[in-house]
């Protein structure tokens, strides 16, 4: 009866750590998006030690990604490699495949910012695998987007800017539209590449055709501009 009573205890406790830990998970994701990476960081933190203690794995993932976009955002890319890294471990080790990719990607990013580009391309390449051989799911669309952005970025940086028209293109094209920020991103180095490319003085059927996603750009595109 004592065993059975420790039971009930411990799974009692679990709930509202777990609720716990998931309110500091949002609130971290808030900071995030508010540019308080620090705040971001503490509270992403907090939350992965809560669910490593519960056992919540998918929680522990996506806890730590946010530990990493964090420091990424502030610039700290060695422990940011180390936590994407092991955000990448653990996602493989679950078989949660949408966090092993976006774990591959983030860390092709640092791989990038830190100049390594083959290493980089290595990773998204990585991570357009895994993309390429999951099974249908509502993440997907959105996660192989984000490696082909990146590696529309890293060929820009690499100055073979035809390369990376072309997948700014097929982001365009695309039937699942991108966040309103990331589309500013993208527009933005679109006209930074037709300009290198000697075109932008010609009527582009582009701009025509995807007038609307100019449109509903509104503030994000005010913002990244300002």
């Amino acid at each position: 009866m004592a065993f059975l009573v420790l039971l009930f205890l411990i799974f009692a406790c679990l709930g509202p750590a777990q609720d716990n830990a998931q309110t500091l998970l949002r609130e971290a994701q808030a900071n995030l998006n508010d540019g308080h990476y620090s705040n971001a960081i503490k509270l992403a933190t907090s939350a992965a030690d809560q669910f490593r203690r519960s056992g919540d794995q998918a929680g522990l993932i996506r806890a730590l990604t946010d530990v990493g976009l964090g420091q990424l955002y502030s610039g700290d890319y060695p422990p940011a490699l180390k936590t994407f890294t092991d955000a990448r471990d653990l996602s493989k080790r679950v078989n949660d495949r949408e966090y092993e990719i976006t774990s591959l990607s983030n860390i092709g990013t640092i791989r990038h910012l830190t100049g390594r580009y083959s290493e980089a391309m290595d990773a998204y390449r990585d991570a357009a695998a895994l993309a390429d051989s999951a099974a249908p799911a509502p993440w997907l669309a959105s996660r192989r987007q984000l490696v082909v952005a990146n590696t529309a970025i890293l060929y820009q940086t690499l100055g073979q800017y035809d390369r990376a028209l072309a997948l700014y293109n097929r982001l365009l094209d695309s039937k699942q539209a991108l966040a309103p920020r990331e589309q500013a991103q993208l527009l933005a180095n679109m006209g930074v590449l037709r300009r290198r490319l000697g075109i932008l003085k010609r009527r582009s059927p582009l701009t025509a055709k995807h007038r609307l996603y100019t449109v509903r750009l509104g503030i994000a595109m005010e913002r990244f501009q300002s």
